[in-house]
């Protein structure tokens, strides 16, 4: 199976490896199309883990709960990523970026929410509280862009990312809609 975030790679060895902690995202844009898969996968837990400490604050799990329950996420674009510091760089920079447009529906309502991340990398600390090394966390963002794009129709072609990459598309009462 492909990665939901669209990277064309499988599944397990995309996102999914990062979701279930096998590895670290290595780059800030790993870390959103693995945020993106979480919320297509319904794992709060994740997403959750993946914002900042200072985020997390103000966030609550059952909350980002109920909004993945809520959205049918169905297409990820990445649009930029800003250059990034690694751990092997000395160099100062300004705090990286992700710009993206994100595809959802609510039944059959299609909306596309348009975004500029921030992301940072924090300390990884492990349950006997021993920092080892650090990890890339979401900071905040901007979003500017939030529309509703229209209804979709049954009868009409899924607008699903995996539906466009298949030869032969279904509509939307056999792909995405199944379940209205």
């Amino acid at each position: 199976m492909f990665c939901h975030c669209g990277s064309n790679e499988q599944l397990e060895s995309c996102c999914l490896a990062i979701i279930k902690a096998e590895r670290q995202a290595q780059s800030p844009e790993q870390l959103m199309r693995s945020r993106f898969s979480a919320y297509v996968m319904k794992d709060a837990q994740y997403i959750f883990d993946s914002y900042s400490q200072k985020v997390q604050k103000s966030q609550s799990i059952s909350d980002i709960k109920i909004w993945a329950n809520t959205c049918q996420f169905i297409e990820l674009v990445i649009h930029y990523m800003s250059p990034f510091n690694d751990d092997n760089s000395k160099l100062q920079s300004a705090t990286p970026t992700v710009e993206f447009t994100v595809h959802y529906l609510i039944t059959n309502k299609l909306y596309k929410m348009s975004e500029k991340s921030r992301f940072i990398k924090e300390p990884l600390t492990i349950s006997n509280d021993t920092n080892e090394g650090s990890h890339w966390v979401y900071l905040d963002g901007d979003v500017y862009q939030h529309i509703e794009v229209g209804i979709i129709k049954r009868n009409e072609l899924c607008p699903c990312a995996v539906n466009k990459a298949k030869k032969n598309a279904q509509k939307f009462k056999k792909c995405c809609g199944k379940s209205y």
